[in-house]
């Protein structure tokens, strides 16, 4: 039964291995459908070393290595470190040697430093450290190798310590303390990784993968299947990878089983051992999964498996073409990671990065069908005359030969001529159809027959020369290239007649060497040349000279510079293709303007040659250029390009090679192969417009003048913020950037207060501004993607440069405020002195109050007393007197207490005054039997009042309702106080029926009015169903 056993596991082996063989043979190698281009750093020939990247949320890549930080925008990188002045890393940091990144929630990056001790955050927002975490152990024994930065911000750190043999998972609680959550064995052998994907920290080791909870609480060990045990990982949010160690099969964490699953099994691929004898060059260095498409690599081989459609593509080729001309052994450039930022694929090795860009399809669609037959005798097909018949044949030209497309047909074939031409063809170039005719270069072909017939001297019959063509009706003008002479024949009487042309259309008398087109002027008696070398000509239509417009006149380059291609003619002026662009020549005032429309090329802007030319239904232009299909709106005048991953965006193509068909199909004929479209198929209008990402200022560098000394501002983040700088720190160096990786970025930037005009766009992201002079300036920039402002984002940046101390205008008007400050310490002086009388008025005023009150008051009061004791005891006859006496003392007393109250500084409040007439209302009123209402409206208590004033209206306060008293009926008085802004009214209405003005007591309603104006204010007493007094002041 054993042995049974034993086969049986043999048997299952074996099947086991014939599917894998079968999985493995299913695999096939196609051709490469990327490329893989190195990325040049800018180090200034020093040796530096990778060793991770990441991008942040802005969209740049960082790299961390032997030389710190680099950041890189698609186009540019810039280098932060401790010894980098203008971008400094962190100016107390011993170390620029940097490992392992990892960004937080909240976009901070954690990089661990070269000594395993620590690792610092760093925010790639404002460019600069935040703080530094040490991990330093008791005797420095422990070191931080690993950490993961959780979704939420939690930070896992792995600590080592050597003598010990453990490790230890701390969470980072601040920058100086942390808290322990798991400890195991540590084997110094191991190779680790720690990272954060799928919800959860993922440490691992060669045979051990623990998954640790985001917060530390929990912690659960994973075994690798089969005991493979574990030699690389990759890891994103949502998907955990690992390679086994023998290289052969992928497994990955599957959430819902909760384990470890297979994933695939890799093809054998040719260059990589996985032998334990194998070098470590040989070993896969690096390998990532996306959507089921494994990158895997290392120093000197990468491959790209589908595991959809079970296809390698091997790019090893391109690694040792890139690896030229680098030195060190070839284990000296190890791939160390795969990053995906955006679109784009990057592979960080020790010495660089590389991208991996998909390459265009190699089926154009396009591209206009021909006979494979062609292919074999002409295999580059380089296209010049193209034409169309009543017909609706077409006709195209190339080097040697002549190709038609008969109506309804799908491909170019060969035409057929009815007897062979002479060896001595040279090539063509113009193309026309005429009754039943193709008039070919110097050649008229009947179209039925094939048959052919030379023009032009007799000498060159049986040569077909390039020839450039001009139809009119019945009567084609042509010039052979280099002869000097101008043909018009009449075709339907095939008579030719030649006119010498001018010699001062050369540069020296010479014969043309080139004419590119030829049409009739505005009146048709004259011709336009497109010459090539000498510019744009008016020609009569026998040969002589009108005008010349050459390269001087046109600040052209010399030679191909001076090179017209294409003529067309509108109501606006002559448009003309140019190597600098589409030009327009104004042919009344001789003015022009040549409009250009650049492209990159290797990292520089080159104008487009404009070749060809079409017209569409709108009058808008189709241009065949040295880069591309272009569209151009003539009203806008402005240039409208392809995508650059567009088939039609970078092909070459011919001069003069353009045709509309009569189905408003245009074809260009391009160096490599003929091309048509419809205007529907091509994105010019159609295409939505991709806005790029927001502009970032990453350094403002200041030179001051004065002390000849740098200033570093480093990122400079709100752009609406002003930068305020010193009347000396007029030179200004500003370096930005936009990170984009798929398309290159032009920028272009204005002062507004100066000339107002936009600058060229470039590639360049700094610019410099050097003698700005004292003032408020704004700075804007521009950056596009399309080298328009069609999908431009605009940036602005206020500079304001303080002027010098002693012309400002504060300096000027300083001795104007010395003067005033020293007149108003003067007055102020005054004023004191004023202030301190009038307190000591105040004081004497109390004073006198309280003598009268102590003094006067207790001898009056005394008097009153003793009179009416004096009373009860005297003699009758002298009773009346003594009661009198009595009253009198007490009236007096009464009156000097008011005395006293007025004088009294310690009263000058409304409340004050309130108290003091509700006092006399409750003591005057109610012992008459006179009800009252006393009402008060937004009047402040402790407000202060001026003491004459409070004097005033308390007197004609109190007169009035002596008044009432003694000479009214009334039963009833409402009293009312109220304040409006800085108005007070007092309002004394009783329901009396006796109307009285007479004064009493010497005080009347005349009295009550001086005092009123003497205080400001205004009294009126008037009658209204009783008796009232109204005070305004």
């Amino acid at each position: 039964m054993h042995k049974f056993f034993f086969n049986m596991r043999w048997i299952y082996t074996i099947f086991l291995w014939l599917i894998a063989y079968k999985a493995q043979a299913q695999y096939h190698y196609i051709s490469p459908e990327y490329d893989i281009t190195q990325i040049k750093f800018n180090t200034k020939g020093e040796d530096v070393f990778f060793w991770d990247a990441i991008e942040d949320n802005e969209g740049y890549i960082w790299l961390s290595g032997s030389k710190g930080l680099h950041v890189y925008d698609g186009y540019n990188v810039i280098n932060y470190s401790k010894t980098n002045a203008a971008y400094p890393l962190k100016k107390d940091s011993s170390l620029e040697v940097f490992g392992n990144i990892r960004k937080g929630a909240a976009g901070l990056l954690y990089v661990q430093e070269g000594s395993y001790h620590s690792f610092i955050c760093f925010d790639p927002y404002s460019r600069k450290v935040k703080y530094r975490y040490e991990t330093r152990h008791k005797n420095n024994k422990g070191f931080h190798f690993r950490m993961s930065i959780s979704d939420r911000n939690e930070i896992m750190a792995v600590a080592f310590d050597r003598e010990k043999g453990t490790y230890f998972v701390r969470r980072v609680t601040n920058d100086k303390n942390a808290k322990q959550v798991y400890s195991g064995l540590y084997n110094k052998d191991d190779i680790w990784h720690f990272e954060f994907s799928c919800g959860y920290h993922w440490l691992v080791n060669d045979n051990q993968i623990l998954r640790i909870a985001a917060d530390g609480s929990q912690v659960k060990s994973y075994q690798a299947p089969d005991n493979r045990g574990v030699f690389r990982v990759y890891s994103d949010k949502e998907h955990f990878f690992f390679l086994d160690q023998k290289c052969k099969n992928i497994y990955t964490w599957d959430a819902r089983q909760d384990k470890m699953v297979h994933y695939m099994t890799l093809p054998a691929l040719f260059n990589i051992n996985y032998s334990s004898s194998a070098f470590s060059w040989q070993w896969a260095s690096a390998f990532a999964v996306k959507n089921d498409m494994v990158y895997i690599g290392n120093d000197i081989y990468f491959y790209l498996i589908d595991k959809k459609d079970h296809s390698i593509q091997d790019f090893s080729g391109m690694y040792s073409e890139l690896r030229k001309g680098q030195k060190g052994l070839p284990f000296n450039n190890l791939l160390k990671k795969i990053i995906f930022a955006g679109n784009n694929t990057y592979l960080v090795k020790d010495k660089g990065m590389y991208s991996l860009t998909e390459r265009p399809k190699s089926e154009n669609p396009f591209f206009v069908g021909i006979d494979a037959e062609v292919y074999k005798k002409y295999p580059l097909l380089s296209f010049r005359g193209l034409a169309e018949d009543d017909q609706k044949n077409i006709y195209a030209s190339f080097y040697n030969g002549l190709l038609i497309k008969p109506k309804n047909a799908n491909d170019f074939r060969v035409f057929p001529i009815s007897k062979q031409l002479s060896s001595k063809v040279q090539s063509t170039y113009d193309l026309n159809c005429w009754k039943g005719s193709l008039l070919w270069s110097n050649l008229i072909l009947d179209l039925k027959t094939g048959q052919y017939d030379f023009l032009g001297d007799k000498n060159d019959h049986n040569l077909i020369m390039h020839t450039v063509q001009c139809l009119n009706k019945d009567t084609m003008w042509f010039y052979p290239w280099e002869s000097g002479k101008l043909f018009r024949y009449d075709l339907a009487r095939k008579k030719l007649i030649m006119h010498p042309m001018d010699k001062n259309l050369g540069s020296f008398g010479e014969a043309l060497e080139e004419i590119s087109d030829i049409i009739p002027d505005a009146s048709g008696n004259n011709f336009w040349l497109a010459t090539k070398l000498n510019g744009l000509a008016l020609m009569t239509k026998d040969g002589k000279l009108l005008k010349k417009y050459d390269q001087k006149y046109f600040k052209m380059e010399r030679d191909i510079g001076a090179t017209i291609n294409m003529l067309y003619l509108s109501k606006e002026g002559l448009w003309f293709g140019c190597a600098g662009g589409l030009g327009l020549l104004n042919t009344q005032t001789g003015t022009y303007k040549i409009y250009k429309n650049q492209y990159n090329k290797d990292g520089n802007l080159v104008d487009r040659n404009i070749y060809s030319l079409l017209v569409d239904t709108t009058g808008n232009f189709y241009l065949g250029t040295s880069f591309g299909i272009c569209y151009f709106d003539v009203v806008k005048k402005k240039f409208y390009n392809l995508h650059e991953d567009h088939p039609l965006a970078a092909l070459e193509f011919n001069r003069a090679s353009a045709l509309k068909t009569s189905d408003n199909r245009y074809y260009f004929g391009g160096t490599n192969g003929l091309y048509s479209f419809l205007p529907s198929e091509l994105p010019f209008n159609q295409e939505a417009v991709m806005l790029i990402r927001p502009l970032k200022v990453s350094n403002i560098i200041v030179f001051n003048s004065q002390k000849k000394k740098y200033y570093y501002l480093g990122a400079w983040n709100n752009l609406s913020k002003e930068l305020v700088l010193g009347p000396f720190d007029n030179t200004i160096t500003i370096d930005f950037s936009v990170p984009e990786f798929g398309r290159s970025v032009y920028y272009s930037y204005r002062i507004k207060e100066q000339n107002g005009q936009w600058t060229d766009y470039s590639l360049n992201g700094s610019l410099y501004l050097y003698n700005l002079r004292s003032g408020s300036y704004t700075l804007e920039i521009k950056a596009s993607t399309d080298l328009n402002d069609d999908n431009a984002r605009y940036f602005q940046i206020n500079i304001v440069i303080r002027q010098v101390w002693h012309r400002m205008i504060w300096v000027r008007i300083l001795f104007l405020l010395a003067t005033i400050t020293i007149v108003s310490l003067f007055m102020r002086l005054r004023y004191r002195q004023k202030l301190k009388r009038q307190q000591y008025l105040a004081n004497l005023r109390t004073k006198i109050s309280m003598d009268l009150h102590d003094d006067v008051g207790s001898i009056l009061s005394g008097l009153a007393v003793q009179s009416e004791m004096l009373g009860y005891t005297s003699a009758p006859e002298n009773k009346g007197a003594l009661d009198y006496i009595s009253s009198q003392s007490r009236d007096a007393m009464e009156k000097m207490r008011d005395i006293v109250w007025s004088m009294d500084n310690r009263k000058d409040k409304y409340e004050n005054m309130i108290d003091r007439m509700r006092s006399f209302a409750d003591k005057t009123l109610p012992a008459r039997g006179i009800r009252y209402e006393f009402s008060i409206e937004r009047v402040i208590g402790e407000a202060f009042i001026n003491p004459e004033k409070r004097q005033a209206i308390y007197l004609i306060f109190k007169e009035a309702l002596t008044n009432i008293v003694k000479h009214s009926d009334a039963t009833r008085v409402v009293i009312k106080l109220i304040k409006r802004k800085d108005i007070l009214y007092l309002s004394i209405q009783d329901n009396g029926k006796k109307e009285t003005g007479i004064p009493t007591d010497g005080m009347g309603l005349d009295n009550m009015r001086l005092r009123a104006d003497k205080i400001g204010g205004v009294l009126t007493a008037i009658y209204d169903e009783g008796f009232r007094i109204e005070l305004k002041v």
